[in-house]
């Protein structure tokens, strides 16, 4: 399946990387990374896995990380992030988009 980003799920992610590489470094930033690619990829292979939120989109944790990736299943079968926001955030961040 092909994945899509939100134009703001991509700020998300830019802003947690910027953080972690001004708060701990580039090899945290790197690992913050690359556990996201590999939460996409999972989501990729089998996107109906993970648990609904609401009637359309779902939420797949990030295991080291205390990251969630808000996503959806599109009609033309396109995963589309909608956000990745931190655990401790408002659970309705990111829903309006």
């Amino acid at each position: 399946m092909k994945t899509r980003f939100l134009s703001a799920a991509n700020k998300d992610v830019r802003c947690v990387l910027d953080y972690y590489f001004r708060k701990a470094g580039a090899s945290v930033a790197a690992d913050f990374h690359e556990e996201l690619e590999e939460i996409i990829e999972r989501i990729r292979r089998s996107p109906n896995s993970f648990p609904l939120i609401d009637d359309l989109r779902r939420r797949a944790l990030l295991k080291r990380f205390p990251y969630q990736v808000i996503y959806r299943v599109e009609a033309e079968g396109t995963i589309l992030i909608i956000a990745v926001r931190h655990d401790k955030l408002h659970q309705s961040f990111g829903l309006d988009r």
